[in-house]
């Protein structure tokens, strides 16, 4: 679900911060997505969201780390929300990301500079705590904004390849918020143009 407009607290909509520091692991053997660490993370580190996980360690593995992160945090959904569609959104997840919230995918995104959300009604508690697990994948191609590549060498470390000329920053770069919306609202506006002539609508 994309999530373009900025987020805002209003009379009708609210919103709830949930970045600071979470749970986080580096999928070193990929590993993460059979083992299912969607269900619960264990041996993480605290990291900041947001941040380039990059920049956090000084071991150049962690650094030049080509693959899965995993990300967890827990949440509560204020009871008062319920009646509200609630979503979780996230700023930025470069390169590509899955969402799960109590074990349920609820958002996937690939596009690591674009917001993007997922809705939760079905999958949380209202007034109780909630787990959410992101795995944020890194890994360039052709097809990826910025372009690049991936090399596997013989020990099974994989490199990225980039074909550009700036570090390949990676993790949750933005804000990730909880909102609160009306179920009955504006989500687009389309706008159609015609000429006839010299006659424009």
């Amino acid at each position: 679900m994309t999530a373009f407009l900025y987020p805002q607290d209003t009379a009708c909509r609210r919103v709830v911060d949930i970045s600071g520091i979470w749970r986080f692991k580096i999928d070193k053997n990929n590993e993460g997505r059979t083992a299912n660490w969607k269900d619960g993370l264990t041996d993480t580190i605290d990291m900041a969201v947001p941040s380039s996980y990059n920049d956090i360690f000084t071991d150049k593995a962690v650094r030049d780390h080509c693959g899965d992160v995993w990300y967890e945090t827990d949440f509560v959904v204020p009871a008062e929300w319920q009646g509200k569609e609630v979503q979780i959104r996230f700023g930025s997840a470069t390169h590509r990301a899955i969402v799960w919230v109590n074990g349920v995918e609820v958002a996937s995104h690939e596009g690591g500079y674009m917001p993007f959300a997922g809705e939760l009604n079905d999958v949380v508690q209202f007034g109780k705590k909630n787990k959410v697990v992101v795995v944020v994948n890194n890994e360039l191609s052709l097809s990826t904004i910025p372009a690049g590549g991936v090399v596997a060498h013989k020990d099974g470390v994989k490199e990225v390849k980039p074909y550009f000329d700036f570090f390949n920053y990676s993790g949750l770069h933005r804000q990730v918020k909880l909102l609160a919306l009306p179920k009955q609202r504006i989500t687009d506006i389309t706008t159609i143009t015609d000429f006839q002539g010299s006659q424009a609508e």
